[in-house]
């Protein structure tokens, strides 16, 4: 796995684990927040050439 990828990785694991966190402690705004980074990440990388 190429060095960004597995950054990209990561990122979306340590996001997706915040989002959910702020969803249990009724955080919904921030829970919204890190949803829609977490789709602009996920899209990068769909989008992006390897």
């Amino acid at each position: 796995m190429m060095p960004q990828l597995c950054r990209v990785s990561k990122q979306i694991t340590r996001l997706g684990k915040e989002r959910l966190q702020a969803a249990r402690n009724l955080e919904f705004e921030r829970a919204t927040e890190l949803r829609d980074q977490l789709k602009k990440l996920r899209e990068s990388v769909l989008i992006s050439p390897l």
